[in-house]
């Protein structure tokens, strides 16, 4: 909302999850404690401005796939029981390689 001119600072979005976020309390959105979990300081995050943070976040919101380490991946792909890894790109070859 920020980057599109909707609000000044993301907890001004009315649907953004930055205000339950920032305050730590569900609101009709969201539950806030599995984020809370992985990141402890909203307004540090919000305030750092990291745009490659950020644009990898985005990334992964588009292509679907987990963001994390290779061993979180890893993990995440045998609990799944499939691979959620980036593969090559391109058609897979008729003889199976």
């Amino acid at each position: 909302p920020v980057r599109a001119r909707l609000a000044a600072r993301p907890e001004e979005y009315r649907w953004s999850s930055a205000q339950a976020h920032l305050i730590g309390r569900d609101d009709g959105l969201v539950k806030v404690q599995p984020m809370l979990d992985r990141v402890s300081n909203w307004a540090e995050l919000l305030a750092s401005g990291d745009q490659a943070m950020f644009d990898d976040v985005r990334m992964h919101e588009r292509t679907g796939r987990p963001l994390g380490k290779d061993s979180f991946i890893e993990k995440m792909s045998f609990l799944v029981g499939r691979e959620l890894g980036k593969k090559k790109p391109g058609r897979k070859r008729k003889d199976g390689n």
